[in-house]
C-alpha cells in the first residue's frame, strides 16, 4: 500500500482506529484525500478465521455503527481472502456494505500488490 500514492492522495495510515457511533472499529489502511474532489478510501482486509458469518455481521454492523461520522465518507474496499472458505450468503452481506470487494482465494495472495490499488484508485476517482 505504501507503493502506491497518487498526487490526490496526502497520505495512508495503517492500523487506523475510527470511533463509530457506538463502538470503536478499525481499517487495515486508510487513504486520506489531498484533493475535495477524491474520495479518502478506507481497507478492511477479512479472513474467514472459523466462522465467516461473523466476519460479515461484523463488517455490517462497522458500515452501519459508521453512518453519521466523518469515516461515513470514505468509500469502503473489503479484501476478502481465502475466499472459497467464505458462504456466498456472507461474501453477500459484506459486499452490500462496501464500494467494493476484492475476492482473493487460496494461492492469489500476490495478486494484491496489484489489484488493490487499481480499486483504490477507482474508488478514490468516483467523488
Amino acid at each position: 500500500m505504501t507503493v502506491w500514492q497518487p498526487a490526490y492522495v496526502r497520505e495512508i495510515s495503517r492500523h487506523v482506529q475510527i470511533d463509530g457511533r457506538t463502538a470503536r472499529h478499525r481499517f487495515d489502511f486508510v487513504s486520506r484525500r489531498a484533493m475535495a474532489e477524491y474520495h479518502g478510501v478506507a481497507v478492511k482486509i477479512l479472513t474467514p478465521g472459523a466462522l465467516s458469518k461473523w466476519q460479515a455481521e461484523r463488517y455490517g454492523f462497522l458500515a452501519l455503527d459508521l453512518v453519521g461520522t466523518a469515516a461515513a465518507t470514505w468509500s469502503r474496499l473489503a479484501l476478502i481472502v481465502k475466499a472459497e472458505r467464505w458462504k456466498p450468503r456472507d461474501v453477500r452481506l459484506v459486499s452490500r456494505h462496501s464500494a467494493a470487494t476484492i475476492e482473493l482465494r487460496s494461492g492469489e495472495e500476490s495478486e494484491i500488490i496489484q489489484v488493490v490499488p487499481e480499486r483504490m484508485t477507482e474508488l478514490s476517482r468516483a467523488a
